[in-house]
């Protein structure tokens, strides 16, 4: 299994790198910027209608570090997608995958770009298949998430019964600990070979 990560790990580090380019930091509210995503070399940014707080005084930060202005093209509440201009050229629009095969419950690597920097993560399940166990702290830590986020995605997974959940206590302090069950690792690894075959899928293009 450790073998089979660590390779994954190497692959999966490989297409964050090509991937890296087409994705872009938006600032358009006030706490935390959001992420968008290159829809055409022509300036065209796609990202999320409900991260816009306003329609002016849009910024949009692109792979090669620069930050540019950002109009607003049109938004669609019902579908949650905004649509932003800017006058920056020749960017990197990713090459888009087939997604007909996609199915619930199928692992995804997620690309955000909060900062300069591009930040990916698996989740919680990847997480637990390489440690026997983690603390609610050290997840959190680990996967630059809420605790609101991630306590649903945890009561989640307790649920299909990927994880088991131990409350206990450090002293006077309460302690939450994680571990991944049988069945977890199970469905990871189905989750790995569906990876693994994105991968050759894409290498093969």
């Amino acid at each position: 299994m450790s073998g089979v990560l660590s390779n994954l790990s190497n692959s999966l580090a490989e297409l964050v790198t090509a991937a890296g380019p087409s994705v872009a930091r938006v600032e358009g509210r006030s706490r935390f910027p959001a992420t968008g995503v290159v829809w055409s070399s022509e300036g065209v940014i796609v990202t999320s209608h409900h991260v816009l707080e306003s329609d002016e005084g849009l910024q949009v930060g692109l792979g090669d570090g620069q930050s540019v202005p950002a109009s607003l093209v049109g938004r669609d509440p019902s579908t949650d997608l905004a649509v932003l201009r800017t006058s920056a050229r020749g960017l990197a629009a990713p090459a888009w995958a087939n997604g007909d095969d996609l199915k619930v419950g199928h692992l995804v690597l997620a690309l955000g770009r909060p900062g300069k920097s591009v930040r990916a993560t698996l989740g919680i399940v990847s997480a637990l298949a390489v440690n026997d166990s983690l603390t609610f702290s050290e997840l959190k830590a680990l996967l630059k998430t809420t605790d609101g986020n991630l306590s649903v995605h945890a009561r989640k997974l307790e649920e299909a019964a990927y994880i088991s959940c131990t409350k206990s206590f450090d002293g006077r302090l309460p302690k939450t600990e994680y571990r991944l069950t049988a069945p977890g690792r199970r469905a990871l690894e189905r989750y790995l070979d569906h990876m693994e075959a994105l991968i050759r899928a894409t290498r093969e293009r």
